[in-house]
């Protein structure tokens, strides 16, 4: 049994299972629907919930609200729908206007913007010098702290 997401004003429509959530079922169909961090951290997948009912997992309130939640926005990476739902997004494009594209990239220089992060191994007995490693990214100035799969070089000209 799946349930009918309709997005409006562009009509749109996609199935997603109970187990299921909105983005993740809505990108795996080509709608393009708006997103940052897939995890309900930073409120970018944010949307107005016409009608229907969600069940949100495990978000930050500064992504969605107590009060946000109560007047009906969802957020759709971390929203499994209860019944078949109608969401308000002014972002989503047409079928296949951006084709998901994998580009292979390299990081050529990094800058502090007035954020003193630090990380910590999350894996238990980690070293130092772990090349392929998941860390928590620290920020002092924020009241949360995020997860991050961390890859380093051993040298600087494998950069």
């Amino acid at each position: 049994m799946s349930f009918q997401i309709t997005i409006e004003p562009s009509g749109r429509q996609f199935a997603v299972n109970p187990d299921q959530f909105i983005l993740a079922a809505g990108i795996s169909q080509g709608i393009g629907l708006p997103y940052g961090c897939k995890d309900g951290a930073c409120g970018s997948c944010k949307c107005k919930k016409v009608s229907g009912s969600v069940e949100h997992g495990p978000h930050q309130s500064k992504a969605l609200s107590a009060e946000e939640e109560e007047n009906g926005f969802v957020l759709t990476c971390c929203a499994k729908p209860l019944s078949d739902v109608v969401l308000e997004s002014k972002q989503v494009t047409e079928a296949g206007a951006f084709p998901i594209k994998k580009m292979p990239s390299r990081v050529m220089a990094l800058e502090k913007h007035g954020i003193a992060a630090t990380e910590e191994p999350i894996e238990e007995g980690a070293v130092e010098d772990d090349l392929n490693r998941q860390s928590r990214v620290l920020v002092p100035e924020a009241d949360y702290d995020r997860a991050h799969r961390l890859f380093y070089a051993e040298r600087e000209d494998e950069l």
